[in-house]
């Protein structure tokens, strides 16, 4: 292992490596402070790599860490929903005083979700989204297609549930912003289709969150375009709800150059 690499890039690197090789295991108890002295680390560097392990699937998260469990959803929600630019910074003491937590407790989530792959660390080891090219979201728009037919064809073989009640037609509380509305449409279909997909579609709507208002600003029949999927949804008509969710990936796919275009040139947006 390379001794220049940060400690806890060292410890993610030596964790990630034993659990492949069978000698740790999610939900196994780890000493912080025991990998602290190994590395020449600080315990928080060492639960960093942890929680980067956890989001990569590898270690299970101690619960009784209520404080961050709950500071990584807001940060994760808050990518999904479109509140994050690709490419913008995301600095922990900045993200401290904007979620009223401490800098620790930022620099946790934040690495949690470099393990799930949704941000980023740049050449100067600062956090960021990803940033975005044509090639990259034509992949994010073909893993929505993979994660979006597998609930489907999930769907298909299991028994028929009547749909939940819903605050309105679509689903969702009128009053909420369109890339929220959207994130909460893909998260209801793998529930309904079984508890496989979770994860994937949480991933996706990382990915896919961060360019979303971009997305919406190129379409004008886009709240339209929503309705149709959650009527066919609703109706638990997969025909008709395939159809709809290949036209809605093919448009995109169409649109992708318009879509990098607009979020190199239009200004950030302001935080909501």
């Amino acid at each position: 292992m390379d001794d220049r690499l940060p400690a806890n890039e060292r410890v993610h690197e030596h964790i990630r490596q034993a659990t492949r090789d069978g000698h740790v295991w999610p939900g196994a108890g780890l000493d912080t402070a025991a990998i602290a002295r190994a590395f020449n680390t600080t315990p928080i560097e060492v639960q960093c790599a942890l929680l980067r392990l956890v989001g990569a699937g590898l270690l299970v998260d101690d619960p009784r860490y209520r404080l961050r469990a709950f500071v990584f959803r807001r940060i994760r929600r808050a990518l999904q929903c479109g509140r994050y630019r690709p490419a913008e910074p995301l600095e922990p003491t900045a993200m401290a005083q904007a979620y009223g937590s401490g800098r620790s407790v930022i620099r946790f989530a934040l690495y949690r979700l470099l393990g799930e792959e949704v941000v980023e660390l740049d050449a100067a080891r600062a956090f960021r989204v990803p940033p975005i090219t044509e090639a990259v979201l034509l992949d994010h728009y073909d893993f929505a297609q993979w994660c979006t037919d597998r609930a489907c064809n999930l769907l298909a073989v299991l028994p028929r549930e009547p749909s939940p009640a819903t605050t309105t037609a679509t689903g969702v509380s009128e009053d909420t912003d369109l890339p929220t509305q959207t994130t909460i449409f893909f998260e209801q279909m793998p529930p309904a289709a079984g508890s496989v997909l979770p994860a994937d579609i949480g991933r996706m709507n990382c990915l896919l969150g961060p360019v979303r208002p971009a997305e919406f600003a190129l379409i004008p029949d886009a709240s339209a375009e929503l309705s149709q999927l959650q009527e066919a949804w609703q109706r638990r008509d997969l025909k008709a709800l395939k159809a709809a969710l290949s036209n809605y990936l093919a448009r995109r796919r169409r649109m992708a150059a318009d879509v990098v275009e607009l979020l190199s040139t239009s200004p950030p947006a302001s935080r909501r």
